[in-house]
């Protein structure tokens, strides 16, 4: 039994070695990345490398942010999520609550059918999508990059597969209740 107890901690021993091991080859990239951007350029070139500078500074990320108007790209960045991630939940979830829970003829075929364009590849579509932006005026405009984005058909199919999970005495008890089709969604 205490041989039992041994091999099973030395087992334990190296499976927590071997992980270890390999998260720390995963953070080592990065690691450097960091420390090399605490670097004077000399600092950067000299041979052998060295992990850890000398002599640390901000420099270069004075020189960056100099450079380039990062807080306007990290606004551009957070307004284009926010805005499509919203819009994806608005249009995705009402299709979605049409395709699992109404009641209309051909649901289902339009439903394969929207599902049928996931097959198409971006690039196919890329170029009347540039066609159809250049000819409504939206090229380097905002509207350009968030409305192409508030419609998705893998959204639709995801939500769609979630509603159908919810009981339907749930929609029947909001419906007794005075619920709307919309309040129920």
């Amino acid at each position: 039994s205490r041989k039992r107890k041994i091999g099973a901690f030395l087992g334990s021993l190296l499976v927590h070695a071997i992980m270890y091991g390999l998260a720390l080859a995963t953070v080592a990239p990065f690691l450097w990345m960091f420390f090399t951007s605490l670097k004077d350029l000399p600092d950067i070139l000299t041979y052998p490398p060295r992990w850890i500078p000398e002599r640390m500074t901000l420099d270069n990320y004075i020189s960056a942010f100099e450079a380039a108007p990062f807080g306007r790209y990290y606004f551009n960045s957070l307004f284009v999520s926010l805005a499509v991630t919203i819009g994806q939940l608005i249009t995705c979830s009402m299709a979605a609550y049409a395709f699992a829970r109404l009641q209309f003829r051909g649901r289902d075929l339009l439903f394969y059918l929207f599902l049928g364009t996931m097959m198409i590849p971006g690039q196919v579509t890329m170029i009347p999508a540039f066609m159809v932006l250049h000819w409504l005026g939206w090229v380097d405009t905002y509207y350009a990059l968030i409305v192409p984005g508030l419609a998705s058909a893998f959204g639709t199919f995801l939500l769609r597969q979630f509603f159908l999970t919810i009981p339907r005495d749930l929609e029947d008890a909001a419906s007794l209740d005075g619920c709307s089709k919309f309040g129920v969604l």
